[in-house]
């Protein structure tokens, strides 16, 4: 009871401080944010973050500097990076890209360097060095691996924007959805959803490659933090009239699940037993076989 309770207020502890960073503005954003239904939306947004994050952190046998590294870099790139980028074809973030790449990750690396600290998680150990890597593959696994995930991105973005979102939009908001249908679209959008689906890999990366834990469960922790981190940013998202603000969750959502869960199945390996766990597996079957 007492442990629960500690968990808890780190947990409140790391809310407070993702909101604070979310709301200051370190370089030049000056957005304006409505007091009431934004300003709830970046609370909730701020919640499933730091959930996501600390459940993430129970999986990492790094420490010290190199999970900080890891860590950061995969915040930093699904909830900053990979979203910002796409300003390629949407013109009206081109004014804020720089800020707002200056803003995620100055607030990326803070809340991440505190939840480790915070967690206990910096002290060097074993468990820094001595562990195998997740992703062992031959040069050749690459050569069809890489092309088919990002095949595979492609393929997720046309199908849920056309069968969840615009279902969806349409639903809860005709008027908006075909105000927003206006926009022009260029006919490089695909490709360059499979090139950002090869910078989410390499982003990801290093993060897969130290974590631990029997693969199915991986599958699904990968799935649901993805989904939370780069859907949360929905949340926020004032400029969208409610109905498209749904519907446009709702498909980040479920095709950065399904996404995260296609790369921890594909590059992941399942855990191999170190040589302790195997001597307290054979140490066990006797007890086993005369019970």
């Amino acid at each position: 009871m007492k442990q629960a309770g500690k968990t808890l207020l780190r947990y409140l502890l790391l809310v407070f401080i993702w909101l604070a960073l979310n709301l200051i503005d370190f370089y030049h954003l000056q957005l304006i944010y409505t007091p009431q239904r934004e300003l709830l939306g970046r609370f909730l947004m701020v919640m499933v973050d730091v959930f996501a994050l600390v459940l993430l952190l129970s999986r990492c046998r790094l420490r010290g500097w190199r999970l900080i590294f890891v860590v950061f870099l995969a915040l930093f790139g699904l909830k900053t990076f990979l979203t910002v980028i796409e300003a390629v074809y949407l013109p009206v973030l081109v004014p804020l890209t720089g800020p707002l790449m200056v803003n995620g990750l100055i607030s990326s690396l803070i809340i991440v360097v505190a939840s480790i600290f915070i967690l206990g998680l910096y002290d060097q150990g074993d468990q820094v060095n001595n562990h195998p890597s997740r992703i062992e593959m031959n040069w050749y696994h690459w050569l069809w691996k890489l092309p088919l995930t990002s095949f595979f991105w492609m393929f997720l973005f046309a199908l849920f924007g056309a069968l969840v979102f615009l279902n969806i939009a349409n639903w809860l908001d005709p008027v908006g959805l075909s105000n927003y249908s206006n926009l022009n679209m260029p006919t490089w959008v695909l490709p360059f959803q499979g090139f950002r689906a090869m910078l989410w890999l390499l982003l990801t990366l290093p993060l897969l490659a130290q974590l631990s834990g029997p693969k199915k469960q991986l599958v699904w922790l990968i799935g649901v933090v993805m989904a939370c981190w780069m859907g949360s940013n929905l949340l926020a998202a004032g400029s969208f009239s409610l109905g498209l603000q749904v519907a446009h969750l709702v498909e980040v959502t479920g095709e950065t699940f399904v996404f995260g869960a296609w790369l921890t199945l594909l590059f992941v390996r399942p855990e191999r037993l170190t040589q302790n766990q195997n001597d307290q597996i054979q140490q066990s079957v006797p007890m086993n076989q005369s019970i």
